[in-house]
């Protein structure tokens, strides 16, 4: 949905000039919350769609994906570079 919201977002910032209705007009600001948790939000669905679609979800599959995630937060960086040990080791 956000993906989809993002590919309109010129189309929902002027429907308040055509729609009277429509009251939920986001600021750029929020738009760009929106960016932010829609990158964010997409390794996890890819992931998702790797292990429901296997036989045998393993954790090879997917945890290349998730080590690769960027992030701002420094907690989430530290668990990553942990696990990342682990699965070497493994």
């Amino acid at each position: 949905m956000l993906q989809m919201a993002l590919k309109y977002q010129r189309a929902f910032t002027s429907l308040h000039l055509v729609d009277e209705n429509y009251k939920y007009c986001l600021s750029e600001e929020k738009w760009k919350r929106v960016k932010k948790k829609y990158v964010f939000l997409l390794p996890f669905y890819v992931i998702t769609n790797i292990i429901s679609t296997s036989n045998c979800p393993t954790l090879n599959l997917y945890f290349l994906k998730v080590w690769n995630m960027k992030d701002e937060d420094q907690v989430i960086e530290d668990i990553t570079k942990r696990m990342m040990v682990k699965f070497d080791k493994y």
